[in-house]
């Protein structure tokens, strides 16, 4: 018989339950938080040229400064796309449910230059912590839940991974 787990919208039969969900895009949420530091970021940037520069450069920051918010507003719209794209594939079923073993292995690097890279069967995914996106991008060397040998259950909507599972791993006790 299988039990509905509300808060991920699926369903979970007991023997699914060696597997525990370390990522999910609809729990993680969206946050714009990178393009909008930005934007505050620029707006004083300008706000100091503005106030100190001579009028061509006031001009050139006033017009910089409209430009580059625009862009930075284009880019989290365009963020926010992509969560909603992940979040209603998954409540609707729309994806691919890829599990087995991590196979082809190359963790991340914590200064964001080279992906983590992995497959699973004929599945390849690539992710960098310093890549935007909603879904999982959470490297090794930063807590990632990825490793070699290990058994996986992926939701893919589109290559994303939208939804991740990792085997548990059972600790045995000494026998007393």
């Amino acid at each position: 018989m299988a039990t509905s787990i509300a808060e991920y919208n699926v369903f979970v039969s007991p023997h699914q339950s060696a597997f525990q969900v370390v990522f999910d895009v609809r729990t993680a949420g969206f946050h714009p938080d990178v393009g909008l530091a930005s934007v505050v970021f620029i707006l004083a940037v300008c706000a100091v040229i503005v106030r100190y520069g001579d009028r061509f450069r006031r001009l050139v920051a006033s017009l910089g400064a409209i430009f580059l918010a625009a862009s930075t507003a284009s880019f989290v719209r365009d963020q926010h796309k992509d969560y909603v794209r992940l979040r209603d594939a998954l409540n609707a079923g729309r994806y691919q449910v890829v599990e087995g073993t991590i196979e082809d292995f190359v963790a991340g690097r914590r200064d964001g230059h080279g992906r983590e890279r992995f497959r699973v069967g004929s599945h390849q995914y690539a992710y960098s912590n310093s890549e935007v996106t909603p879904g999982y991008r959470r490297i090794e060397p930063e807590g990632g839940s990825i490793r070699l040998g290990m058994r996986v259950r992926i939701y893919d909507v589109g290559g994303a991974i939208a939804h991740l599972e990792v085997q548990r791993v059972e600790t045995s006790r000494p026998a007393t």
